[in-house]
């Protein structure tokens, strides 16, 4: 949801947090809804974690 959503700091705290990149019940995951959003800084933290 913080991906969708464009909250680049949550994105962050997560990650730094160890959280893992479960996808959606369809199949998305955060940077497949990042990038579809837009939200490139996001797509580059992830990216920068290799999610």
């Amino acid at each position: 949801m913080a991906s969708y959503n464009g909250h680049l700091e949550v994105v962050r705290l997560l990650l730094e947090s160890g959280a893992k990149d479960l996808p959606y019940k369809d199949g998305r995951t955060a940077m497949s809804v990042a990038r579809a959003k837009g939200h490139q800084q996001i797509v580059k933290l992830l990216q920068q974690y290799k999610v």
